[in-house]
């Protein structure tokens, strides 16, 4: 929804714009929350570990097929759309010192 503040200094063609993005923001974002992993990863590679299998993930290393509680190190941006799903989750690094 547009301020009424800021409508007052569009023109009409601009507000139709606004509101036909706006439209298409919202019907394109209901599968997926587009505001989640704004932030440029820390790191290249995370490890994961998948919470139910998922099948092959192509990769531009190769193939890794996915499947329920094994750890895959896997690209940042590889993993973000599984993250996102819920299909992995991260394993934090205390995790892996208190040897879990």
């Amino acid at each position: 929804m547009l301020p009424p503040h800021l409508r007052s200094l569009l023109s009409p063609r601009e507000i139709q714009y606004f509101n036909e993005y706006s439209d298409l923001l919202q019907s394109y974002s209901q599968d997926f929350d587009l505001t989640a992993f704004l932030d440029p990863p820390k790191t290249l590679f995370v490890e994961v570990i998948a919470r139910e299998d998922c099948g092959d993930l192509f990769t531009d290393e190769g193939v890794v097929t996915i499947q329920r509680g094994n750890r895959y190190h896997l690209k940042s941006t590889d993993a973000e759309p599984l993250l996102r799903e819920g299909t992995v989750e991260l394993v934090h690094e205390e995790e892996e010192e208190g040897g879990v």
